[in-house]
């Protein structure tokens, strides 16, 4: 594939591509379908992970809300842990981010 900028034939269809994980089975094949891409078209590859509690979760006990926090965190780094490992298994570098929020817009 090829795309056509101002009458030049580029080689990268796609500069970035960032794909979000959430450490479930189907963004594990997200990102296998996003590793694909990116070796294809020697794209650089973004990975975002968003630690979200919805705020209904959220109790009156803070330092319980801040325990659960916590280990969503711990799970999004091994979650970004391993998909760095896969990436660096493809033979592809990518750059990963863990955020904290509405994962809607911490993708965006």
């Amino acid at each position: 594939m090829f795309m056509r900028r101002r009458g030049r034939t580029t080689g990268r269809m796609f500069k970035k591509i960032v794909t979000g994980v959430d450490g479930s089975p189907n963004s594990m094949r997200a990102l296998e379908d996003a590793l694909q891409l990116a070796k294809q078209f020697s794209s650089e590859l973004i990975v975002v992970y968003v630690v979200h509690i919805p705020i209904t979760s959220y109790s009156y006990d803070v330092l319980g809300s801040l325990e659960v926090f916590n280990k969503l965190e711990e799970d999004g780094k091994q979650s970004l842990a391993k998909c760095e490992s896969m990436a660096s298994d493809a033979g592809i570098k990518a750059r990963t981010i863990l955020l904290s929020g509405d994962p809607a817009q911490g993708i965006l």
